[in-house]
């Protein structure tokens, strides 16, 4: 009982700096914001009138679901709205017409508060939408109640391409992941729901025409056409284009199941188990192939209906066309002397395809070769910026992913750095046109519907705001300051980033009282990369319910203690506040580790958890005797920190697939420790 006293009296110095992030926190920051002196509090009977194109159905979904979330923050007010004059409503915007789901659409918004209310004034009811949820993140509230700041809002986004991948094939995502997903794109005003709907381990789209494909290719685990056109039309609610991707020549086992035909090499095939490049591809030499894929992609172009498809093209395992004879016979009598120009011979058919179905094709950069023709292709960049730059160049439309792999655990900073045209660029107009923004790439090996989730957010948010935001918003401490708020704010959408890691870390300790694993995961992280994948011989029937499940990327609470950590050393005189609070994150580690061990095992990840929290523990012990030594202005041997270092470098190292969220901040602690002389 006195342990769990002491652990929530820390606690409550802990909290301290999350109190201290106001509203608004707005993200995506603004294209012009200008905050003006004064409040206008939420008065009862709040309403909302409108004028213009109000007859549709996305501009009444968003002031219903908009009037539920004041409701929501602000239960004592009886909310209502109407179709009167402007000057009659709390809340009054214009709209001239509905926004059509396509590249070039205006999504622009002005938003003005004053002492008469806000106004919004919009082009298309998408931007009614865009304004909205920034005048949701406005809403705050003081010792009066609630209230939105005086505030003159004009808005648009920077790319017209802002977008997320999920990837449904690794591990099968039911509908409502989906849609709490799409909710959470609409928060952070991302536009594109990129669906990855065939690979090796999956094959998720029913076909009416070829029912084989999916009955055979998905193991039952798959999207019926009625749960599609749910989906789409979800979206289309939402101002989200839903584009499709089936994967084609490789990355497509899957299909093979049930119709082997199409299958390069001969034999029978199963889906999927195991990750990476498979020895599966399809014949480009065979018309029976474009055939079959002519019937189903005209199919699929009728349930989908966005300009553009993904045709995938990624990773053909060149051992695969080598290996056939009558493959090899067929590149040398047509005149191709790669798999490259083989390949782009196959992305001309099912170009011709697709353009007959008036459709735009998107590929992954490999399918951008010389041999490929035509102007209505888009490259979506995932080996780097310059084969994003060379695609532009070449005339096609182009987004990048490199450096938005959000499941590779990478911080926040690192994806909210990474800029399709970086401040420093010196690319031509002309250039700089093709080049329509990104997508955040959700991609599923290693998470399942219950954790993915905490994979994708909060900081595909940060990716949010660098596809929206002006360039030279780009101020990391105070991305990360707001990202902390508007990770809560995502849990109103039903978004499980924080709910998933509390189930997982119930059930490793028997439902036993999991605070004290939970006060010491938030200052470890997973190991960045694909280093997980070389460490755990993972596929998809692994469980993934272990310590690097649990934990998240960039945790934001490892963030305050480096916060912190840096306030103390800008400023030793006056960092008394911060050295505290740095300190009551420490303390709470290492009481949390003592009340952990008194727990009952837990099963086979017991002593793996042990080690790494056992690792915490000793980095937050050397932490506390460091900021002992800056609170007494102390100076130390060289070699006392030096020995420090080192043992601090030996504690992070990769342990149950998690290194150290904490580790930065102590070796600057160390660091700027003086020197004795």
């Amino acid at each position: 009982m006195i342990r769990s006293i002491l652990i929530l009296a820390l606690l409550f110095l802990l909290n301290l700096s999350a109190a201290a992030y106001h509203k608004p926190a707005l993200m995506p920051m603004p294209a012009k914001v200008e905050f003006l002196p004064g409040k206008y509090k939420v008065p009862k009977g709040f309403k909302i009138s409108y004028t213009g194109n109000v007859e549709n159905t996305r501009v009444k979904h968003h002031v219903q679901l908009f009037l539920e979330y004041i409701r929501s923050e602000a239960n004592r007010f009886v909310l209502k709205h109407s179709k009167e004059i402007a000057a009659n409503g709390n809340l009054t915007f214009t709209v001239q017409r509905r926004g059509n789901l396509l590249l070039s659409e205006d999504e622009s918004y002005s938003l003005k508060i004053d002492l008469r209310g806000a106004v919004i004034e919009a082009e298309t009811d998408l931007g009614v939408i865009n304004a909205l949820q920034t005048l949701r993140q406005l809403l705050s509230k003081d010792q009066d109640g609630y209230y939105f700041p005086y505030v003159n809002i004009r808005d648009e986004p920077r790319f017209p391409w802002r977008g997320l991948l999920m990837d449904v094939c690794r591990h099968f995502m039911p509908v409502d992941v989906i849609k709490r997903n799409i909710r959470g794109m609409n928060f952070v005003k991302l536009n594109v729901f990129h669906w990855h709907l065939t690979e090796d381990q999956g094959f998720r789209v029913e076909s009416k025409k070829f029912p084989k494909l999916h009955e055979m290719g998905s193991e039952g685990k798959y999207y019926t056409q009625e749960q599609i056109r749910e989906v789409i039309q979800y979206a289309d609610s939402f101002g989200i284009r839903v584009v499709p991707e089936f994967d084609m020549p490789g990355h497509s086992t899957s299909w093979f199941v049930g119709h082997p035909e199409l299958a390069a090499r001969k034999g029978k095939y199963q889906v999927s188990t195991t990750f990476g490049v498979q020895n599966a591809a399809m014949d480009p030499t065979r018309k029976e192939v474009y055939t079959f894929l002519d019937t189903f992609l005209t199919e699929m172009a009728k349930l989908f209906p966005d300009p553009y498809m993904h045709i995938g093209g990624d990773e053909v395992n060149p051992k695969v066309w080598d290996s056939e004879p009558h493959i090899v016979e067929y590149k040398a009598l047509n005149g191709f002397h790669s798999n490259e120009a083989l390949q782009a011979y196959f992305n001309r058919e099912i170009y011709t395809i697709l353009t007959r179905n008036k459709k735009k094709m998107v590929g992954w950069d490999e399918i951008l070769q010389p041999q490929l023709g035509g102007g209505h292709i888009l490259i979506q960049s995932w080996r780097g910026k310059e084969a994003m730059y060379e695609a532009a160049k070449s005339g096609y439309q182009s987004i990048l992913s490199q450096g938005y792999y959000i499941d590779l655990a990478q911080p926040s900073s690192f994806h909210y750095l990474n800029d399709p045209i970086p401040p420093e660029s010196k690319i031509s107009e002309d250039v700089l046109k093709n080049i329509l923004g990104g997508e955040a790439t959700m991609w599923a090996e290693l998470v399942d519907e219950r954790t993915v989730d905490s994979r994708i957010w909060p900081r595909t948010a940060a990716i949010a705001e660098r596809l929206w935001s002006p360039v030279e918003i780009r101020d990391v401490e105070n991305m990360y300051t707001r990202l902390e708020e508007i990770s809560w704010e995502l849990e109103y959408y039903d978004l499980r980033h924080h709910q998933a890691q509390n189930e997982i870390l119930d059930e490793m300790v028997n439902h036993d009282d999991p605070i004290s694993i939970k006060h010491m995961i938030d200052f470890i992280e997973p190991i960045q990369g694909y280093a997980r994948h070389r460490s755990h011989p993972y596929t998809t029937k692994t469980p993934l319910n272990r310590i690097p499940d649990a934990a998240v990327p960039d945790p934001l609470h490892a963030r305050d203690f480096y916060y912190h950590v840096q306030k103390v050393l800008s400023n030793r005189d006056s960092g008394d506040v911060n050295l505290l609070e740095a300190k009551a994150i420490l303390d709470t580690i290492v009481l949390s580790y003592d009340q952990f061990l008194h727990l009952e095992s837990h099963g086979e990840s017991w002593q793996e958890d042990k080690m790494i929290f056992g690792n915490l523990v000793e980095a937050a012990k050397i932490g506390l005797e460091a900021l002992g030594k800056h609170r007494e202005k102390m100076t130390v041997e060289q070699e006392w920190k030096e020995e420090q270092l080192i043992i601090l470098d030996a504690l992070n190292q990769p342990t149950a697939e998690c290194e150290l969220a904490i580790h930065d901040g102590l070796v600057e602690l160390i660091n700027k420790l003086p020197v004795q002389r």
